[in-house]
Order: structure tokens, then sequence, then C-alpha cells
């Protein structure tokens, strides 16, 4: 752990007084001298041998500089023309030394157990010959820097190197030594990332390119003139890095610089961020034994394994019905991520899978059981109840939602088609559905299911006798999962250290696991792993990883040896081991056959106590219908044939044909056993031969209970009994994403359609017997070559379906007669925000005349104009009622007797970023990132008008014009920097104006509504009159930090001692108070105190920062609560009369949004953590509220203080507050 005066940062240079050299020493030519660009002192170390001329720290190699930060910044310029050197000495947890240099002496990476060389390639400066040269040629100035070389900013993760290189933890830094030829101007240390192209508002709203990442501080930072670029003057390096770089393993700027790393923990102690492609010395590792028989490290809890999920101790209030503002089939749209639900549940021990969906797309299985059905209340006296006739939401369980419980899975194929398993003696089959793995047992047609991926699976291998099941999913972070196969169980996952997997293999033992892929350069990886303690609740530890320029296609571990591998692909086959710690390979000598593509392979079965284990034979087959059988032992063919088609083929001799004879089996699949060979091809035919290969041969002499599992690229895993010669299918799938399905609830069948133009009907419930088996049935299959199904629906009494086209057309087919009764051409009506009814005469017909059916007229009866494109339905039998749902996020009900739609649901599509309310609390007004501004009415929670979406609201107080009535105005601030008046009776925009030229991010009104308040990203705040549409002033205390909250009330005159009728404050994100009272009859607007909070030091800094909110206390204007990122969770009371803060109310997290009640002391606090928080200041009292879905972004007292409404994401929630 980092000493705490070395946060957040140690100028190393200054702690040790280079200048005195006392702690330092010098040696040959080093000199100091004056740096006019950079306008400071620098050192410039020269010499014709860099090992006689050098600056080193501290100054004996036996001290040590004892510094503990992550990141190590060298502020340096290569002499140009030059060579030079620099060696730092890292230590590792283990007191282990470990010497790190670079150089543009160096040509390649080198590595050792205590040495890591890597080649610096100098950058050329902006508009240079060297650049332009380096850019036509696409690489680099590797050897000696350029004569235009510039000033670089290198930032070194020391802690990552020794985690990726050398699987070691880091400690400290010991000492640096720089030798010639350089000019150096610092040396820093920091657990913080900085970088000099982000600012300091970037990174306080911590956007997504700057997550992590912390501006230059001014010790570090060049002096860049006004109007220029920092990037176009100087070089930022950072490394490990990510953008392309040739050679691998080089120290050089890349093509651009996104965040290279966070500071989240890397290598052992913690996930990497990402896999970096290493080169071959990097994979020198310990020997195999030593990896196998030494004691590992416990494995950490997978955070994507949920196996309980713990209770949340419950205080006086418990998860309510709720009223929310939304149409919850929408709300999980948007780019916005959200975590998990934290509604607690009880441990899991019925197996069953429980699947809910994040809204940034990944999925995360839990397994829960639900206790009871009983709906749990328990109020407190000052409690809130949750209130609104518009949804009923009653938290009967306390599960995620929504939540399903998987039965039954129709489908087949991960990433590909290839992969199925034999289980349990040939009684089950593993394979994947997209992120699932399913074992079917073949005597019931019972499936388990393996949760736990978040992508397609990639890749299945077993171990010898089953036990143990390896998997990876397909993604740039590709992650492996191994399970115990009898119980399901997740044992262990790890990352794989590679871009995508293409195949695994495990050893017969278990205790050794290898996989290839391509890195993310699209080069070909093997890596292996010790699974050995993975078994025992530890971790899988990578063993070695070599990178190829060869082709692979299938990789298997020889099941005689686990320390060896063989694979092919195209153009060759090769022998791998792993020796001494490093993975090195060879090629089998093909001759003549070295141009084929090889696409499987299998050892021979058997075993003769004769022969040494690794005296077997390998067969081999290809594209070109070639057989090469290999003497693994010798690293030789030992024979070739090639398999012919039935018509070429030469009676029953054995095949001799040369290398360039006619078309052969194209094979992609080669399975052994002790008497036969299996070979599966693309012409779709699975055959059996004779070890010979002298002919397809499928009859008498098989050994009993013989089978053999195929999968197809139709999407179809099958099984041949050899014996009795039978082939039935156990799965089929669709080959393309499902776009709508129907349920037959009386004949208990499913149709879908498919993006692969296929409509098929399944049999849900019975199972097609075939081989003595279960398996689920396919009944009917319909294709459309030309045209693409997207919607479909069973008739409710007839065996007939009705499927519509993206072309418009709609077709019925008739089951019974397997044949297409009608056609219509209809117009499509979603597109059009219409719901349209059509009385098609085929379907009276049919209930007389049966299949006999002929009419083919088509009537549209009704129809109605929706708000938006409808994206789904759903009708009773009769179609006289039903539900429909559009894109604008509403829930209509659909009454076709009476011709009426009632809209039932409405709600923002995507976050809501503001809530607002009219003085005397008979509307509200919210506005979201779905592009839309609506006004609801408070007593039925209708939606009144909408308008088009903006970045905040405020509603304009009442003013004597309005005599009595209430102000129907809303002004609302823009992504262009405008602000605009809406007036509600009009439905219509009254004024427009332009104050800021960047983000209006916040708006308020002063006391007597003359006066607009708005604040920008830039952290400017404009003064404008609603009357005159002009901008009155501009203040620029808060500039370059985007305003977070502006809000104003009434003031005495007197008060405060100062004259004015307006009391006002802005809160800004970096955590800055300002407050002002104002008189804007004359015009007078004075600044009366600024309060700065200060933010914790240190690597833990939330992600995003929370923000800075500010608001004056109902109860007593004179005092200011506040909450932000500090340095302690907590509100804060300022009293503008006594300037200093009088009280303190601890949180348990950072506050996300903060509303203090009008008529009462009570506070309500929203936390990322999805908790509402409800603070009785009289009392004393806190109660916790747990039914939100997301982050509480906001939380809003009405003014009269009777309901608080809360925004969690797009959802809006309403609390009624009881009275005490």
């Amino acid at each position: 752990m980092a000493k705490v005066w070395q946060h957040p940062y140690v100028n190393v240079f200054k702690h040790l007084k280079v200048e005195e050299w006392k702690r330092s020493t010098k040696e040959g030519d080093v000199t100091a001298l004056m740096d006019k660009a950079l306008k400071g002192t620098v050192y410039r170390i020269s010499g014709a041998v860099p090992a006689s001329n050098y600056l080193q720290l501290p100054k004996t190699s036996t001290q040590s500089l004892g510094l503990t930060g992550h990141y190590l910044y060298i502020l340096f310029k290569p002499a140009p023309a030059k060579y030079f050197v620099v060696h730092l000495d890292v230590a590792t947890e283990d007191n282990q030394v470990v010497r790190i240099s670079f150089s543009n002496l160096f040509k390649e990476f080198k590595s050792t157990a205590t040495w890591l060389q890597f080649p610096f390639i100098c950058g050329a400066a902006k508009g240079s010959v060297y650049e332009s040269t380096a850019k036509m040629s696409k690489r680099d100035l590797v050897g000696l820097a350029p004569s235009h070389v510039r000033w670089t900013c290198l930032a070194l993760n020391l802690r990552y190197i020794l985690s990726l290189y050398l699987n070691r933890k880091y400690s400290h830094l010991k000492s640096v030594k720089l030798c010639a030829n350089l000019l150096v101007k610092n040396i820093f240390t920091s657990d913080l990332l900085f970088d000099p192209g982000v600012t300091f508002p970037e990174a306080q709203q911590s956007r997504p390119a700057s997550h992590g990442i912390s501006p230059m501080p001014r010790e570090m930072a060049f002096p860049v003139p006004k109007g220029e670029s920092w990037h176009d003057l100087y070089d930022y390096i950072r490394f490990p890095s990510d953008g392309s770089k040739m050679p691998f393993d080089s120290i050089q700027k890349g093509t651009s610089n996104p965040p290279a790393f966070a500071s989240t923990e890397d290598g052992p102690a913690g996930q990497l961020t990402k896999q970096r492609p290493l080169s071959k010395p990097v994979r020198d590792r310990v020997s195999l034994v030593q990896q196998i028989t030494s004691p590992k490290e416990m494995a950490r809890q997978s955070p994507l394994l949920a196996k309980s999920i713990p209770k949340i101790p419950r205080t006086a209030s418990e998860p309510l019905p709720t009223a929310r503002l939304v149409d919850r089939a929408c709300r999980r749209e948007g780019p916005q991520a959200r975590g998990d639900s934290c509604i607690p549940v009880a441990p899991a021990d019925d197996g069953g899978i429980h699947v809910y969906a994040h809204r940034n797309g990944e999925v995360t299985i839990h397994a829960v059981r639900v206790e009871s059905d009983e709906v749990r209340s328990g109020l407190g006296r000052h409690g809130c109840n949750l209130l609104g006739p518009l949804l009923l939401h009653h938290c009967f369980r306390l599960l995620p939602d929504p939540i399903l419980q998987l039965k039954k899975v129709i489908g087949f194929g991960g990433c590909s088609t290839k992969w199925a398993l034999w289980a349990a003696n040939g009684s089950v089959v593993v394979y994947p559905c997209h992120a699932l793995i399913i074992a079917i047992a073949l005597d019931s047609g019972r499936q388990r299911f393996f949760a736990g991926h978040t992508d397609k699976v990639a890749a299945l291998a077993f171990n010898g006798n089953n036990t143990l099941l390896a998997s990876a999913q397909m993604g740039p972070l590709s992650v492996m999962r191994v399970w115990d196969f009898p119980s399901g169980e997740c044992l262990g996952m790890f990352k794989t250290g590679m871009h995508s997997v293409s195949c695994l293999s495990f050893s017969y033992s278990g205790g050794i696991l290898c996989g290839t892929g391509k890195d993310r350069h699209g080069k070909t990886v093997v890596v292996v792993w010790n699974t050995v303690q993975v078994t025992r609740g530890g971790e899988a530890v990578m063993l070695a990883k070599a990178h190829t320029d060869v082709d692979i296609q299938t990789l298997k571990i020889a099941f005689f040896d686990d320390t060896r591998m063989v694979s092919c692909g195209r153009d060759n086959v090769r022998l791998w081991r792993v020796r001494s710690g490093a993975l090195r390979s060879c090629p089998v000598n093909l001759g003549e056959y070295r141009a084929l593509e090889f696409t499987d392979l299998d050892f021979e079965a058997g075993h003769s106590t004769d022969r040494e284990p690794e005296d077997r034979t390998l067969f081999v087959c290809s594209r070109s219908g070639h057989v090469l059988e290999i003497d693994y032992k010798a690293v030789a063919v030992r024979n070739a044939r090639r398999l012919l088609p039935p018509e070429t083929r030469h009676g029953h001799r054995r095949e001799k044909q040369t290398f360039h004879s006619g078309p052969g089996i194209a094979l992609n699949g080669i399975c052994l056993s002790p008497s036969f060979c299996a070979t599966a091809s693309e012409d779709g035919y699975l055959r059996l031969w004779p070890l010979d290969f002298s002919e397809v041969f499928l009859e008498a002499g098989a050994p009993d209970n013989l089978k053999v599992l195929c999968t197809t690229a139709t999407g179809n895993v099958g099984c041949l009994d050899i014996q009795s010669k039978d082939y039935c299918t156990i799965m089929r799938s669709h080959m393309d994403s499902v776009l709508g399905f129907s349920v037959d609830g009386s004949q208990k069948q499913l149709v879908t359609v498919s993006q692969d133009n296929t409509i098929r009907v399944w049999n849900m419930e019975s199972m097609q017997q075939a081989m003595g088996k279960a398996f689920y049935s396919l009944l009917y299959e319909f294709s459309a070559s030309e045209e693409t199904p997207v919607a479909v629906a069973f008739q409710p009494s007839q065996p007939v379906l009705a499927c519509g086209f993206e072309t418009g057309v709609v077709r019925t087919i008739s089951l019974a007669a397997s044949r297409l009764l009608e056609e219509h051409k209809l117009v499509s009506g979603s597109n059009t925000k219409r719901v349209q009814l059509w009385s098609v005469a085929a379907v009276q017909e049919l209930r007389v005349k049966g299949s006999g059916a002929r009419s083919s007229s088509v009537l549209l009866e009704q129809e109605m104009t929706l708000d938006g494109t409808v994206v789904s339905a759903a009708f009773e039998d009769s179609a006289d009622m039903g539900i429909v749902g559009t894109t604008a996020g509403t829930l209509w009900y659909i009454n076709w007797t009476d011709n009426t739609s009632i809209r039932l649901i409405s709600g923002h599509k995507n976050k809501v970023n503001e809530v607002v309310f009219s003085p005397q609390e008979s509307h509200c007004a919210t506005c979201g990132e779905d592009g839309s501004v609506r006004v609801w009415a408070l007593a039925s929670l209708e939606l009144v008008v909408q308008f088009q979406s903006c970045l905040c609201l405020a509603w304009s107080p009442a003013t004597p014009s309005v005599s009595g009535g209430e102000s129907q105005r809303i002004v609302a601030g823009y992504s262009d920097g405008t602000i605009r008046m809406f007036s509600l009776s009009r439905t219509e925009m009254e004024l427009k104006m332009h104050p800021h030229a960047v983000a209006v991010t916040a708006l308020g009104f002063s006391a007597d509504g003359e006066i607009i308040l708005s604040g920008g990203k830039d952290g400017l705040v404009a003064v404008s009159s609603p009357r005159t549409g002009m901008t009155i002033r501009v203040l620029t205390d808060h500039r370059s930090s985007p305003i977070n909250v502006i809000h104003c009330t009434r003031k005495q005159r007197a008060e405060l001692g100062i004259e004015g009728s307006d009391l006002w404050l802005a809160a800004s994100a970096d955590r800055r108070v300002s407050i002002w009272v104002s008189d804007w009859m004359k015009d007078r607007c004075e600044l009366i105190d600024w309060l700065s909070f200060p933010a914790p030091t240190g690597p833990e800094v939330p992600n995003p920062l929370p923000p800075s909110l500010a608001a004056f206390c109902p109860w007593d204007t004179t005092t200011v609560a506040y909450v932000g990122f500090g340095l302690q969770k907590e509100i804060l009371f300022y009293s503008l009369q006594q300037k200093q803060v009088i009280e303190k109310i601890p949180l348990p997290y950072f506050a996300t949004s903060l509303s203090l009640s009008p008529a009462a002391a009570r506070i309500a606090v929203g936390f990322r953590e999805r908790v509402l928080r409800l603070v009785d200041r009289t009392a004393g009292t806190e109660q916790d509220y747990r039914g939100h879905d997301d982050v509480v972004g906001l939380c809003r007292f009405t003014p009269s203080g009777k309901r608080l409404f809360t925004a969690s994401y797009n959802e809006i929630l309403i609390w009624e507050v009881q009275s005490r």
C-alpha cells in the first residue's frame, strides 16, 4: 500500500534534491542547463559510451527509492542521431529485483526472469521530413533518434508491466539510471494516471474518454503557448499501450492516445484491464513441473457468477407498490449502462436459473429461490408511501425484475455450430446455444443449463472422464470458465489473454488446458494453463503462451502426455511441447501435401503394452479429401489416402491416387475408434470407414452401443447409431435471429420466424421418439427464399397461421394441408403509427369449408393512429380488445367494438434529466434523453402536452400578473446553448434566447420570475430577461467547470446585512459553490460567499464522480446544504451568518441527488447504490428505501412537501410523504 506522503505524486528530482548531488550521483558528461523551450533547468547526459555517462537515483545501488506509485513518468528528450539507455530497478512483493530497460539501441524485446529489455522507437517532430517518411512507410524511425525529435512524457505502468510480462506483483521502484544520450527534465511517480490532453473539468465530469484519468499537474506540465496544442509540440507515450505497434513489445507513440490502462488492479492481484500481444521471449516461464506442483493462491470470487445474493438489512421501510411513469418494455433502451438490482433475495438451492438483462446488453444469471409470495410492508410513521394508479407494481417476490425461470431451450450454436460433446458414457450430449451451455439427456430430453457467459460460447472441451468442462466465450475480452460437470457449478473464471478463442482442449487428467485463437492484431496465439488448483478452490495459471504465423483449425492435447499438443491448419501440421516454461513447436514434413487445408485430427485409439506411449499414429483430414497418417514419434507422413465420392471410387481397392487426382470429399471432421473411422464432410454426409479406408462401411461387426455425434452448418445436432444404422436429429436451430413467435395454447405448438427466411412450427410438449430416445420435435418448416418473415400469429380456433413479411405481404398457411391458403398485400400500419383491423373472408370460410376455403377478399374494417410506431401488440382471441406498445414509450388499450383507445402507460424511454413542478402542484414537467419534454397532470398522472427534448428545466413562479392563477410557463435549456420558453396554455414556444456558446446544464428563475439564471457546461452563468430576451450579464467565477445546480430563494431585504430581495447560489462540478444577493430592479448582483470543498487524494476515485449539489434550507434560508465528492460521505450545512459548517449528517455512500422538503426539516438523498434515504433532521431519524432499479439520479419534493418524486434512469417513482 502506498505511503500517504507519496500522494498524489512524488517529484523525484525535488525529493532527492538532485542539484545538490548528495542523494544522487552523476558519472561522465552530465551537466545542468537552461532549456529555452521548457523555460527551466534540464540535465544533459552525453557521451560515446552510455554505460560511462549517467545520472543515477539514489546515490548507491545499496539504497532504495522506495517509491510505490504504480506509474512512473519520465520527462525526457533523446539526443538527435544518438543512442540512449534507461535502466529501472523495481522490487516485487517477494523481494525479487527486476531490471526494466528501454533504449533505441535495442532491436527487439528480450526477457529473462530478472530483466526486461524494450526497444524504444523515437518519433519525429510534427511536420518534419522524418514524420512524413514514417507515415508513408507506415512505420516509425527505428534506431537512432531523428534530428527533429521532441520532448516526451513517458508514462510506464510498472505494476502492469511486471504482471503482464513476468506474472509478478509490483512492490516499489528501487532505482533509476539514466544513461547517455538524452536530456531529462524530471521524474515523477504516482498512483494516478495523468494525461496532458485531459483538462480539469473533463476529469471532474468523468467522461467515458477520461475514466480513471487525471489532468497533468503543474509541476509535470510542459509549457504550451496560447493557441497551440500540447500534442502538436510534444509526445505523450503510455506503456503498455493500445495502438498498433511495430515491432511488438516496443515503446513508441501510437497513432492515437486512448486510455491504455486504468487505475484498477492488474495482473495476479486483480483483473487485467486489457491483454497485450506478447512476443516470443515473454513466454519464458518456470517449468511445467514447478507450475503443477507449486501451491497457488486461493481463487477470488467471480464477479459474474452470483451463487447467492446477500439480504439487505431492513430499516423501517420495505419495497412498496410503485407508481412509475415508464414504459417497462422500453426502459432498458439507450446507451446508459446499469447494474444489477440490489433487492434482497434468498439463497439459491432449487437449481432454477433466473435471468435478467442489463441495459448495456449484458446478461447476469442468478440462481435464486422465492421463499414466499406474501406482500411485505411495514411503514414507519414518518415514512413514504409509493403513490399512484398509473402502474401498480407489487413486489411480491424480492427478486430482480423482470425474472424468468428457464425451462427449455430450442436452438443450437454459439459462435459456431462445430461444438457438441458426448458425456455420461454417451447418454448426454453437451452443446452451446448462444451464451448458454446445455446438457440434454437423450433418454428423457431433460435439459440442464450452465449459465454465466455473457456472450456466445466459442469453444467447449471435456477432460478424460467428463468431470470437468471448459468453455470460452467470444469477444475482445474473451472469458474462460471451468465447470464441475456433475453438479453444474462454475469452479473458476479467468481471462484468456486472447481476442477470440477458436479451439479448446483438456488433458485427460484435467490438469492442463490448452486453447488457440487470435490476438487483437489478428495473429494466431496458443496458450496453456495449469488447472490443477481450480478443483481445489484455486485459480488457473498461465503456463506458457506462444504467437505463431501459421493457421490453426484444430488443437488437441495428446492423451498420453499432458505436455504435448498437436495442431493442424492451412498448409501445416505441427507438434507442440511445453518444456522449461516455454511452448515450442516443430512442423511435420508434409512433402507434396504441404499445400493442403487441414481441418481436423485425431489419434489412433487403443493401447498396446509393447509400444511406447508416444508411438502413435496421428490421422489428419483435409478439404481436398486427403487423410494423412502421421508417425507421431518420427514426425513424418507414414501414409496418405484420398477419399473420393462414390461415382469416382475404384471399387473396393485401396486408394492410391496422386495428389492431382479428381475432386475428393471435402472433410470437415475425423474421429477414430479402435476399429473404425468416422468422417464428416462438406457434402452433408456422415461416413464410417474401416481403418484402411477401403470402402464406406456400416455393416456388421460394429461394437454394441457405438454411436457417432455430429453437428451441421445448418444448426443441427445429430446422432448416428452404427449398429442400427439409424440417424436422428437431437436438436435443430434457426441459423439467424428469431424475429417473431406465437404460441398455440390448445395444440401446445410454437411457431417461429427468423432472419434465415424460414418459418418453423415446433411441438412444445410431446417428444419425437427415435432410437429409443426423446428429442424435441420440429413439425413443419416453410421457407421463403427471397423474403424475410417478420411477424407470425396462430389462428385461435383453426390449424392456420398468418405470417407477415418485410415486403408488406401477409400469407395465411394451413398446417393441416401444409399449403399456402391466401396471399394479401396489406399496408404496413406499424411504420405509420397506425394499428389496423382487417377482415379476411378466408378465415370465416375456414370454419365452414376447412382446407377447401378459397376466398381471397380482404377488408380494412377499422384503423387507429397512436403516438408512435407500433412495436408490440397482444389481443384476445376475438381480437375485440388488446394492448399495443409503441416506440413513444406508451402502452395503449384498444377496443375495436367501441372504437376507443386509452393510453395506459406513458413515460420516458431513456434517462430522465429533470423534474419540476408548477407553483400550485397541478402539473409537473419532465425531460429525458429520449428527445421529449413531457407535462403531466399530477391529479391523474396523465400526459397533457409534449415538447422537444432539453437538458434542464425550470418552472416559472407565480407572478402578480397572473391574478392568483398558476404560472403556465416552462423554460428549457438545450445543448446548443439556447434557452426556450414554452406556454402550456397555447402549447407553443414563446421565446428563444442564446446566452451560451455551449450546452446549458442548469436553470433557475428569480423569486419574482422576472429573471432567468442559466449555467453552462463551460462554467459561465448568464442572467437574462424573459421579457426582452436579452442577456443582462455573464458571471465567469466558475469558468471551466460545468454548473450542476442553480437555486434561488426569497430574502428579507435586510437579512444578512445586505440589501437585496433575491438570494441564489450556483454549484459547479469542481466542488465550488458561490452565493449571491441580487436586486434585479436596481441591477445589483453581489457575491457574498464562496465555498470550496476539498476532495480526497489517492487512487480511490469513484467513476463517474458524484455531482456537487447545493440548496438553501427551506427552514433557514441563511443555511446552505451541500453534498459532493469530499473527504467524507456526508451532508454539510454551512451558515452564511457564521461563515462556517455548523452541522454534518453522515451518509452511507456519496450522494447522486438531493432535495429538501419545503414543509418540514426533511431531506431526501439518492445514491448510486439504488437506495433512497429520507432524513428527518428534527427527529434525528433516517430511513432507507430500496425500490429503484438504477441510480437514484433525481430527488424532488413538491412545493407542498407532501409528495416526493425520484427518478431512476427512465422510471419516475412518486412517493407520498406522511405527516407526523
